[in-house]
């Protein structure tokens, strides 16, 4: 489902086929390097720093709030935005910790959720 893969600014950018129109985005971290477990010290296990969205490589705004909790980061706008990339930065904690199988959901209501990518 990708069609390019860039390297900007230390965040690596994705770019799908198809853009996604929602309110609510989360970024799931479901291994790391090396099958380190997550743990339940928040993201920076997952090895996330910042996590966000993109419409024809442009990142969007900041968003109105940012979580981090378990392996999961998510992300609130204020109202619905498309999206066709997202782009993640990695914490400076060791690259063991870098996400190497993950999934991008999109939500209008925090309930109910759609992949948009894994």
């Amino acid at each position: 489902a990708l069609l390019g893969l860039t390297l900007c600014l230390g965040s690596l950018s994705f770019v799908f086929n198809q853009g996604h129109t929602y309110r609510h985005f989360r970024f799931t971290s479901l291994a790391s390097r090396y099958n380190y477990s997550i743990g339940s010290n928040g993201a920076a296990i997952a090895g996330i720093a910042d996590f966000g969205v993109a419409s024809h490589g442009c990142f969007r705004p900041p968003p109105e709030s940012m979580e981090f909790r378990e392996a999961v980061v998510q992300i609130s706008y204020y109202e619905p935005v498309w999206m066709n990339s997202f782009w993640i930065r990695t914490s400076n904690a060791s690259v063991d910790f870098d996400p190497v199988r993950f999934k991008i959901e999109g939500s209008r209501d925090k309930r109910h959720w759609h992949t948009v990518d894994s």
